[in-house]
């Protein structure tokens, strides 16, 4: 049984400048976690009630509602935030569940990742991550062009990890000067893959 002591919100700013939260919780015997997450820019249909407004007294109910019972696990957990989910979004709820996920791990000496295995009844496959990043956005997120695709994206399967964090920068810096030779930097078109093909071997 996990029981909670003291719960801190703050406000930061994610990676465009935007407001978000995190949470840092703390229990009866001083086991500590700090979570946060983003909330995206312009959420698709099938993702969590993002609230932009945090209810101030609503948050505070569903703190004292934690801080004031025994938890068992997870699940029980998570409960009490789908409570509150359609008045607090999950850019508020999120942050909250991965906190007590970090508690509990740390508690039974565990990593994070081995903890979601354990309540997830799944066995990851163990190995070095491939990157995906975002090279265009569209669709949505573009108001002016009006584009029918709503992101243009690149798997890096490159070994070890770091030579594949090389290879974006690397990529993004490419893309960057023929955007600038060609004076299209705000208005993208299309660059061509076979530019960024180079890359696959090395």
């Amino acid at each position: 049984m996990i029981k909670i002591k003291e719960i801190k919100v703050r406000k930061i700013l994610n990676s465009v400048g935007k407001k978000a939260i995190e949470v840092e919780m703390i229990t009866d015997n001083n086991v500590r976690a700090i979570s946060s997450s983003p909330s995206a820019i312009m959420p698709g249909k099938r993702e969590v009630i993002t609230i932009k407004e945090t209810n101030k007294s609503k948050l505070n109910k569903m703190i004292n509602e934690i801080c004031n019972r025994q938890l068992e696990n997870q699940e029980e957990f998570d409960s009490i935030l789908d409570s509150y989910m359609q008045e607090l979004g999950s850019n508020i709820c999120l942050p909250f569940s991965l906190a007590f996920a970090r508690i509990m791990a740390k508690v039974q000496n565990i990593t994070l990742v081995e903890y979601i295995e354990k309540i997830a009844n799944y066995k990851f496959q163990r190995k070095s991550p491939i990157p995906l990043i975002a090279m265009f956005s569209g669709g949505v997120h573009n108001q002016k062009e009006n584009g029918s695709i709503q992101n243009i994206m690149i798997a890096v399967d490159i070994h070890p990890f770091s030579r594949a964090i090389q290879a974006i920068t690397e990529i993004y810096s490419y893309i960057e000067n023929e955007l600038k030779k060609k004076d299209i930097l705000k208005a993208l078109r299309f660059i061509k893959w076979n530019d960024c093909r180079r890359y696959d071997n090395r």
